[in-house]
């Protein structure tokens, strides 16, 4: 396993998220995941695309760490915080352009971070069909080492945030998943 792993989603797959990106879109605007809607930013609510590319993003992590996709999240309804398990281990995934650098933890969802079920949040960048499995951090790293933006523009103020230099290869994951005992 290569610490950083390029995945090419193929095209039954990117068609799979884009229906299910659709489906997720109209569900918010029928009213159901009220919860999940409450705490959308920038639109997400109602662009199917970035809710299909973060499917993408979910399911190329689930090929590299070798769990089937059929095990993801297809439903209409929010995650408990993880997105793909692997044993006892649950981890977060988060996209962003290969040109970009941050893992973002959006501000409207700051207050319920410690409440969200996860262990490790997984940066995963995309130019899509291509997936770049970038590198990962521990919900716990995150919390401690996280930046807060400021009023400059780029991120909304308060949103938390991560430099990618400041995150785990690849290749370490391995190595946190025997320290917890999770193998």
């Amino acid at each position: 396993m290569d610490s950083k792993q390029l995945i090419r989603l193929p095209d039954s797959i990117i068609s799979r998220c884009r229906e299910h990106g659709e489906h997720v879109v109209k569900d918010y605007a029928s009213g159901l995941n009220a919860r999940s809607r409450s705490v959308s930013s920038r639109g997400a609510e109602s662009n199917p695309e970035l809710q299909a590319i973060a499917k993408m993003a979910e399911c190329a992590f689930a090929m590299w760490i070798g769990v089937s996709i059929e095990l993801l999240n297809w439903g209409g309804y929010a995650d408990p915080g993880w997105d793909v398990k692997l044993n006892r281990l649950r981890f977060d995934v988060k996209n962003t352009l290969m040109r970009n650098r941050l893992l973002i933890w959006p501000l409207n969802k700051s207050d319920f971070y410690d409440a969200k079920q996860f262990d490790v949040m997984v940066l995963v960048k995309q130019a899509v069909p291509e997936f770049l499995v970038h590198k990962w951090i521990s919900k716990k790293d995150f919390k401690t080492g996280r930046l807060v933006a400021p009023d400059d523009g780029y991120l909304d103020p308060g949103t938390w945030y991560m430099d990618s230099e400041k995150l785990y290869d690849m290749v370490d994951l391995w190595g946190y998943f025997k320290l917890m005992g999770w193998r």
